[in-house]
């Protein structure tokens, strides 16, 4: 009981790490507004979307949706 505890108070900490994969994949879905990740299709797809915008930031929102799609389209 005491691991289990102790493992998930370990993995709240990671996030909070600069390089663990957890904390770099919290990191993408925040930059790029968690859009690719609510877009219908599949895993594999959002997760290349997701990378794509965060390494190229758009000054705002919206810009960032329209090449999300294309690259989710192009994939399917």
């Amino acid at each position: 009981m005491k691991s289990i505890n102790f493992r998930k108070k370990r993995m709240e900490e990671d996030i909070h790490q600069v390089n663990t994969k957890r904390a770099r994949k919290m990191r993408m879905i925040s930059k790029s507004g968690g859009v690719a990740w609510e877009l219908p299709h599949s895993r594999r797809a959002s997760k290349v979307a997701s990378r794509r915008s965060g390494k190229t930031r758009f000054p705002l929102p919206g810009a960032s949706v329209l090449p999300l799609v294309a690259v989710g389209k192009i994939i399917q």
